[in-house]
């Protein structure tokens, strides 16, 4: 029951920050400034992003869903590529992105792409 309850929280969360994020890209947003990512969030977006290449290529390997692990992985290998640049400061991609990645998230939940893993 503690497991469905954190995933439930997890996937709130994902839900309240997807629709912040969609609002700030939306052209009648009057505040763009205040839903700008902090250092720590485009961090933890870093993150998230390599954990789901991560997943999907150990998915692939373990041969979990073969066809969609290889197409995630290279869609999340050439993301990885795109965002990477040291330049790169501005907040549209980051949040857009941050949107994708937490779909891609539960997409990883709804598939059971970790418990999956862990079992094999």
């Amino acid at each position: 029951i503690a497991d469905r309850t954190e995933e439930h929280i997890i996937i709130s969360l994902a839900d309240i920050r997807r629709t912040r994020a969609m609002t700030a890209l939306s052209p009648t947003s009057e505040k763009p400034s205040a839903t700008a990512m902090s250092a720590e969030e485009i961090h933890e977006f870093h993150f998230r992003r390599a954990w789901l290449r991560f997943m999907w290529a150990r998915a692939r390997e373990a041969n979990i869903d073969v066809g969609v692990s290889d197409t995630r992985e290279e869609h999340w290998i050439e993301v990885m590529l795109v965002l990477t640049d040291a330049d790169l400061t501005d907040q549209s991609y980051y949040k857009r992105d941050a949107v994708a990645v937490d779909k891609a998230l539960k997409e990883l939940r709804t598939l059971s792409i970790e418990t999956r893993l862990w079992l094999s």
